[in-house]
């Protein structure tokens, strides 16, 4: 342990702020048939191994050993990771975070020390009580390792990529079964414009400020490297497209083989437009699975979608119809709707 100061001297470690090295030895976790240090670089606010770092350096008083190699996203979180935290208040529902610190209190409770990702988050370090239920991992925080980093402004304060498919995925799960019973339990309710728009703003609200608005600005889809139509017409186009798309229109299908030709041309029309900034394709796929909902079949088009070979076949399938070639989609269609 190298010399620290009188101060440093008389405190824990319980956290990596209160290290005065630049590495702090945070945790051992498993790695292949043994185990490894695992280090917290806070210059990078990043993980290295025992590899990367040689040296007396401080580490945590609480140091945790982790029979789980800390290379598995599969498993349990631990200190060191990216984690998204469930805070569950009104201002800061998420907190996109890092676990840099550890203490057990003396009634045996375990707390850990989360510092935000991003410097424009609204919370700040803090220490919480660990409830595995509130943690979700993202990340195990390996420099080099880092997922896509995002530019554009959100609600969350998501940085990369990664951490933003954790918040969508946590409010679509969340909301999407509410809307869909809303409009299967009453059909009283309008389907149209309006509903398409809620498809987007029920995945997206609370994420982006934008969730259920159209856009303002020219795209390029670049998984199709394709462009759309211009924004000055999004809003017409959508208009002239829905005036035929209504409850009353949906009640006049009775068969599977009318259900899908309807489908078919309903994506192929909200995919050209493709009215919103983001998240176009799962707002089309939730508007058609609502659609069929009122017909009485299931609609699960995103199990086809899991794996990176399947969405590039769907992408593919996209623009073929696009082009007037709808035979591929078809098939997907007509594998994803199954009657209820």
């Amino acid at each position: 342990m190298k010399r620290m100061s009188n101060t440093a001297e008389n405190q824990r470690v319980l956290k990596v702020d209160d290290a005065e090295s630049r590495f702090v030895h945070i945790k051992n976790s498993r790695r292949n048939e043994s185990y490894c240090r695992v280090y917290w670089n806070k210059r990078t606010s990043s993980i290295y191994t025992q590899k990367s770092v040689s040296g007396p350096v401080e580490r945590l008083e609480e140091l945790a050993v982790y029979e789980e190699d800390f290379r598995d996203k599969f498993r349990e979180v631990q200190v060191g990771d990216s984690v998204c935290y469930i805070f569950g208040i009104k201002h800061i529902p998420l907190f996109f975070c890092s676990i840099t610190g550890k203490q057990i209190h003396t009634d045996g409770e375990v707390y850990v020390y989360l510092e935000p990702n991003s410097s424009r988050s609204t919370a700040l370090p803090t220490w919480k009580k660990f409830e595995p239920d509130r943690f979700i991992f993202v990340s195990d925080n390996r420099l080099g390792i880092l997922n896509v980093m995002i530019n554009d402004p959100n609600l969350v304060f998501a940085e990369c990529r990664e951490e933003l498919d954790v918040a969508e995925e946590i409010y679509a799960e969340n909301r999407v079964p509410k809307f869909l019973q809303a409009y299967v339990e009453d059909d009283s309710l309008p389907i149209g414009e309006s509903t398409f728009k809620q498809c987007h703003k029920t995945l997206f609200e609370g994420i982006y400020d934008w969730a259920g608005v159209y856009r303002n600005e020219e795209l390029v889809v670049q998984n199709d490297r394709r462009p759309t139509l211009t924004c000055g017409k999004v809003s017409e186009a959508s208009k002239q497209f829905f005036s035929s798309l209504t409850r009353s229109q949906l009640r006049k299908i009775t068969d599977k083989d009318t259900l899908i030709k309807m489908l078919i041309d309903t994506h192929r029309e909200l995919a050209w437009i493709h009215p919103f900034k983001d998240g176009n394709g799962r707002a089309i796929r939730l508007f058609l699975e609502l659609l069929c909902l009122t017909r009485g079949y299931k609609f699960n088009l995103e199990s086809f979608l899991e794996t990176s070979k399947g969405k590039k076949s769907y992408y593919y399938a996209v623009r073929q119809s696009l082009a007037g070639r709808h035979a591929v989609i078809r098939r997907y269609f007509e594998k994803a709707t199954t009657e209820l």
